[in-house]
């Protein structure tokens, strides 16, 4: 049998996640750590966007202001965004409740989008809120929970 390799799959190896199909080998877990990978990178920017708004909450809070907003209703829109930041990434990458997750930080990032980044118009901002916009969508309409 030159040239060949003769593979031997058994019960344990199927159990640990290997089998070959079309003679290559292939990990049953691929789209779970695909998945996962999506998962962090898609929340990946409301992590640091999270951080930013803790350690600069007053510089936050002013920026809100600018917008027209008075000084306790951006205190309270400043807070409602960090409960948000936080509940809607932990349920999306714990997938309990993933399309809640990506609903909640749709109501952050929509409202977020319009107020801040459409006037004066932030194309950077608008784009990127958009594709991120996308992939919660996708992620809503795909999900399984």
């Amino acid at each position: 049998m030159y040239g060949h390799t003769l593979i031997r799959i058994d019960k344990d190896s199927i159990d640990k996640g290997f089998y070959i199909n079309n003679k290559t080998m292939e990990l049953k877990n691929t789209n779970k750590i695909v998945d996962f990978f999506a998962r962090v990178s898609l929340i990946a920017i409301f992590v640091n966007a999270l951080r930013f708004k803790l350690t600069n909450f007053t510089n936050v809070v002013d920026y809100i202001a600018s917008k027209g907003f008075s000084e306790p209703i951006s205190i309270l829109l400043h807070i409602i965004s960090v409960i948000l930041l936080i509940v809607g990434p932990v349920l999306i990458i714990s997938r309990t409740y993933e399309r809640i997750g990506a609903a909640i930080i749709l109501l952050f990032i929509i409202p977020a989008t319009i107020i801040f980044h459409v006037y004066p118009f932030d194309m950077k901002s608008v784009v990127t809120n958009l594709g991120l916009i996308g992939g919660l969508l996708l992620l809503i309409t795909r999900s399984d929970k």
